[in-house]
């Protein structure tokens, strides 16, 4: 009987082990079945609310200047340079320098002064002269502009002396240095390096350069940035005391591989313009795409048809087709659906239809 009470625990002890570690694999095989399902079911869905939002795209550029000379300013005597040279925009009439005190002025023309025009000379120097009269006020409208230097040409010429105290029989005489004839004005005056107020002069030294009245600018691109211009883009150039507005022409390509974008003003910009000068590079911003208002949905909610159309999953399930507007930085402005509906996010991996 001892024998058997001592046998009898011990089994049960055996029993209740076994038990025990059946419980502990059926749980742990459970378990694992449970993670196993969740790791291969599907996230959630995840809704966001489309709200109202503006985009737009503008990208930073260098804006390069190109301005030829349109003329080399000499001394048309000796002496010193009393003044600055007109270091800006000048037009018919202004002195572009000061030699002892005494004004050479801007007229235009193309035929350089050369010689003495008085009575009974003609030639396209004196249709020139008569020119500048005229737009000076001292020629009357009734007066041909003929390149004939008659009496009343004369007649203009000493009233315009006499505004500068020049008076007597030289009154009646233009000398080659009293005009510097300019093809184009207005324009801008450049002075010559080491010219400067105190700077003694000799007949026919340079003392500036004459730029061409209306500069010429361009982009120059290369690399995957490149491929964002195109033609007809807005682009703004901040200047001292203005902001010029231009717009992108036709991309070309320059022999080095670069892409060349020229920048068009739809007018002339003048003497805002007039410090500009050749090879100078101006900070710039190009917008590749003008800002947009309208419903903003992220681009991750955007799926593709096999057609091309692209909709949007409402909360309820339906594809709602959408027309994008603009896209940028991951969200875009789309028509077809109104702010405050839900849409269905969807992966990168799964965008296509």
């Amino acid at each position: 009987m001892r024998v058997m009470s001592a046998v009898r625990p011990r089994l049960v002890i055996g029993a209740i082990g076994i038990v025990m570690a059946l419980v502990i694999t059926w749980f742990a095989a459970t378990s694992v079945a449970t993670r196993t399902e969740a790791a291969d079911s599907p996230p959630p869905p995840t809704f966001v609310t489309v709200t109202e939002g503006t985009l737009g795209h503008t990208i930073p550029a260098a804006v390069t200047v190109t301005r030829a000379n349109a003329l080399t300013v000499r001394a048309p005597r000796d002496g010193t340079l009393t003044r600055p040279v007109a270091d800006e925009m000048i037009d018919v009439g202004d002195p572009l320098l000061w030699i002892n005190e005494e004004p050479v002025i801007a007229a235009e023309g193309k035929v350089p002064a050369f010689r003495e025009m008085k009575r009974d000379m003609s030639g396209s120097d004196v249709e020139q002269l008569q020119t500048f009269l005229r737009a000076t006020g001292h020629l009357p409208r009734e007066v041909p502009i003929d390149g004939e230097f008659g009496p009343a040409t004369e007649t203009a010429v000493i009233r315009w002396h006499a505004e500068h105290d020049i008076t007597g029989p030289a009154a009646a005489i233009i000398t080659p240095a009293e005009l510097i004839f300019v093809p184009e004005l207005p324009a801008s005056v450049l002075a010559t390096d080491g010219v400067h107020v105190g700077s003694v002069l000799s007949s026919g030294q340079e003392v500036a350069q004459v730029l061409e009245a209306a500069p010429s600018f361009a982009i120059h691109s290369e690399g995957d940035i490149a491929a964002e211009f195109r033609e007809g883009l807005p682009v703004t150039v901040p200047l001292e005391d203005e902001t010029l507005h231009a717009i992108t022409g036709a991309p070309t390509t320059l022999e080095d591989g670069r892409i060349q974008i020229p920048v068009t003003l739809p007018e002339p910009c003048g003497s805002d313009c007039a410090p500009l000068r050749n090879g100078q590079r101006l900070s710039a911003t190009v917008t590749l795409a003008e800002k947009t208002t309208g419903p903003l949905v992220p681009v991750a909610a955007l799926r593709q048809k096999p057609d091309g159309s692209t909709y949007v999953t409402t909360r309820e399930g339906a594809h709602l087709p959408v027309t994008v507007q603009i896209a940028d930085r991951g969200a875009a402005i789309v028509s077809g659906i109104d702010p405050g509906s839900e849409v269905l996010i969807v992966a990168p991996e799964d965008r296509s239809g």
